[in-house]
């Protein structure tokens, strides 16, 4: 059942991997915003490789891996969007809204809900990450 998400993943990664090289690219000139841009992309990718090891994981790996998670979307709620910019903020609660599908799918794994349930779960908080690539990059489009 497990490998069912690693497609998704897969897609996942692809898209943060354009995140980053257009964060690279930097389509602002504020430091302050490309700091931001950057420290969300890192928490992002974390995120990815924690979603990958949870896939994986079973019993008490699973809990430190659901743990894990949560220790990264902490951090990501905790990031400061600079000069209250709409476009960045709208982003950040989308990295945190899908960061929340994820974990929420995977703490219905680890309590034995249906497998059906918890794949479609995952499944759209992953598209919600997906989606949070796509928003950037239009942002790019826009600002260059």
């Amino acid at each position: 059942m497990k490998n069912k998400y690693l497609i998704f993943i897969i897609i996942l990664m692809f898209f943060l991997s354009f995140f980053l090289i257009s964060c690279k690219q930097g389509p602002y000139s504020n430091q302050e915003s490309k700091n931001f841009i950057s420290d969300l992309n890192n928490l992002n990718m974390k995120f990815v490789n924690k979603v990958s090891l949870a896939n994986a994981a079973t019993g008490a790996a699973l809990s430190s891996a659901i743990s894990d998670m949560q220790d990264i979307r902490t951090e990501v709620s905790n990031l400061e969007v600079p000069g209250e910019d709409e476009k960045l903020s709208d982003i950040k609660e989308s990295s945190i809204n899908g960061m929340d599908e994820v974990i929420e799918g995977f703490q219905m794994l680890q309590s034995g809900e249906d497998y059906a349930d918890v794949f479609l779960k995952i499944q759209n908080g992953i598209s919600i990450l997906e989606d949070v690539a796509n928003k950037f990059l239009k942002l790019e489009k826009t600002k260059n």
